[in-house]
């Protein structure tokens, strides 16, 4: 019962986070070096549902180096005992103003822009995927 308690809070944590947060913010200017590190998917909201448990196939992990080069690590595997790096991802990146992010994959010609709001003095950062998904990445 108190894990189900703690996971709507969570939820609900989430929700009036992205709900508060507008483009006219007086949002302090974020650094280049607060996106430096490597983060690795802490837990996400799929169609409302919590996940904490992260099965081996959704795990990813970024990592972000002050040269402007980052790498996307995803995995794969029966379960987290058998979790081996599936496919390496390299590209660069650079902030575009206060909270988008532009990630460039090797080879590519167009970059995607993703839309960051950090949180807990910048160790934890959100990815709004679509209206269903929401991902939260934690510091390493």
């Amino acid at each position: 019962m108190k894990n189900r308690i703690a996971n709507y809070l969570t939820i609900l944590f989430v929700a009036l986070s992205l709900l508060s947060c507008t483009q006219d913010d007086d949002t302090p200017p974020i650094e280049q070096t607060s996106i430096v590190g490597t983060w690795f998917l802490d837990f996400y909201i799929e169609n409302s549902i919590l996940t904490e448990e992260i099965e081996c196939s959704r795990q990813l992990e970024f990592t972000f180096l002050a040269n402007n080069t980052y790498t996307l690590t995803s995995f794969a595997g029966d379960n987290l005992n058998n979790c081996q790096t599936s496919i390496i991802i390299n590209g660069t990146w650079e902030f575009i103003d206060n909270t988008t992010l532009s990630l460039l994959v090797n080879g590519d010609e167009d970059a995607e822009e993703i839309e960051l709001t950090f949180q807990d003095n910048f160790s934890k950062f959100t990815i709004v995927r679509s209206a269903n998904l929401t991902e939260v990445y934690s510091r390493q």
